[in-house]
């Protein structure tokens, strides 16, 4: 088993959300930990970033939820750098397919791709609000990760009228 060097808080997600580090193997505290490679305290800590979206009545927008989860899906209230943007596939690459991208809650740290791609502030509750407003009826996807790990998605529905 090749032993892993964990440098903060990123380090630690992509070990343990990109599999590395089982979830049973974190809640299990099992010999990995022994062989010195994360300990059991900082794979508790990993977060995950948990997009959830909500379409409009009309349509035409999709209201998406950013919650800072642990690897038990519980809820964490921190503030935390998520890379934020849509795709037209799940987990894809940015495409910028919206009309307008709005960071309605948490902060707005740089647009990569103007209307796809963004890098965004958890406020202190562990949340964000983005809203996307697309024009073509059609599927797309919200996408998260954090420090380049695992990447969260959630299914955006676009019917315009």
């Amino acid at each position: 088993m090749k032993k892993i060097i964990v440098c903060g808080l990123a380090a630690i997600s992509l070990a343990a959300v990109c599999g590395l580090v089982s979830k049973d193997a974190v809640a299990d505290n099992d010999a990995f930990y022994d062989k010195g490679a994360i300990s059991a305290q900082a794979a508790k800590q990993a977060l995950a970033a948990t997009p959830v979206a909500t379409a409009s009545s009309d349509g035409v927008t999709n209201s998406v939820v950013i919650t800072l989860t642990d690897l038990e899906g519980v809820a964490k209230a921190d503030k935390v750098l998520v890379r934020c943007w849509v795709s037209e596939s799940d987990g894809g690459a940015p495409s910028a397919v919206a009309s307008n991208f709005v960071v309605s809650s948490g902060v707005e740290i740089q647009q990569i791709t103007d209307k796809a791609d963004y890098w965004v502030l958890t406020s202190a509750a562990g949340t964000a609000t983005c809203t996307v407003t697309d024009t073509p009826s059609g599927t797309n996807y919200f996408c998260t990760a954090i420090g380049g790990g695992a990447i969260s998605s959630t299914v955006m529905l676009f019917d315009a009228p």
